[in-house]
């Protein structure tokens, strides 16, 4: 059964005062996600300037992401510091994917934490707005709240929403919202038996943007979900091998990816050349596989959708 330790250490730094420094180890599961999601409520609402070390996790499902995002934002929001020390490979690759990282400040280590925050803000008059055409300007997304620069007029998309910006010489910012980003995850024995939930997931993703094209690009996003479910069976000779699959879907593109971490499920030199990775890559219009240390890899494909 997996298990999460949570522990704190408020530390006194010169120059900056107090910081807390979280350390979580284990799993955040759908076992242990409340107590995650508990104890971040609890020791990041008075904190102020906050170091959350997530180097002794191994898993961090969508609702621990949601947390960290939702406790970042609230700490920008009052004028304080959160930053993310020690991701390891395999949630770094997962949050890249899923495309948040946009949303954090990250750092290597726990030391390197605490110089960010001392550091500040790599620029002064973060929140100034621009008047009558003063480039760059700073402005704040109206659907996310992250913080966006202009360089000049022109358009611009928000890095964690994807909501559109049209800003004009003189500063006016016009707002094209997108749909908001659907996701789900699934823990997939590696058996041809499951191919179908794993497909309903994925088209049930994708077919919640309403994209008028998605008709013609479902049997795409079908047939990826197969022929990777069935290059995963043909590895597993043993029942009980698994592997995680995301999909994420705005009205731009759908992602879907598979992390396997059981070394007989490396994708090989072979599969890259066999006529079921030629299939996949001819399906989408990204294909990566991106090795994880100290051993398991991301499979990622992402298919645009027309509008």
């Amino acid at each position: 059964m997996e298990t999460l330790k949570i522990a704190h250490d408020d530390r006194e730094v010169e120059d900056f005062g107090a910081v807390r420094v979280i350390a979580a180890s284990g799993s955040v599961d759908s076992a242990t996600v409340k107590q995650f999601v508990d104890s971040l409520s609890e020791l990041v609402e008075d904190a102020g300037k906050t170091v959350i070390d997530l180097s002794g996790l191994d898993y961090v499902n969508s609702s621990g992401m949601a947390a960290l995002i939702k406790h970042s934002d609230a700490v920008k929001a009052a004028e304080g510091a959160l930053v993310l020390a020690g991701i390891p490979d395999t949630i770094m690759s997962i949050f890249d994917t899923m495309g948040l990282l946009s949303a954090f400040t990250v750092a290597g280590d726990v030391d390197a934490a605490i110089s960010a925050i001392g550091k500040g803000p790599e620029a002064e008059g973060a929140e100034s707005t621009a008047e009558g055409g003063d480039f760059p300007m700073t402005f704040a997304c109206d659907s996310c709240v992250a913080e966006l620069v202009a360089d000049g007029p022109g358009r611009y998309r928000c890095p964690r929403c994807q909501s559109c910006f049209e800003v004009t010489g003189d500063g006016e910012v016009a707002t094209f919202p997108m749909r908001s980003a659907q996701s789900v995850e699934l823990n997939i024995p590696c058996e041809p038996a499951y191919v179908d939930v794993a497909r309903k997931a994925a088209s049930s993703v994708a077919d919640s943007m309403e994209v008028p094209s998605f008709s013609s690009d479902a049997q795409a996003i079908d047939r990826v979900v197969d022929e990777a479910i069935g290059l995963y069976a043909g590895k597993s000779t043993d029942q009980g091998r698994r592997v995680r699959m995301f999909v994420a879907a705005d009205n731009r593109e759908v992602r879907i990816a598979f992390l396997a971490t059981d070394p007989a499920l490396a994708i090989t030199s072979e599969d890259r050349e066999g006529l079921t990775f030629q299939t996949l890559e001819g399906l989408v219009d990204e294909c990566e596989v991106e090795a994880l240390e100290p051993e398991g890899h991301v499979l990622s494909f992402v298919k645009k959708l027309e509008a």
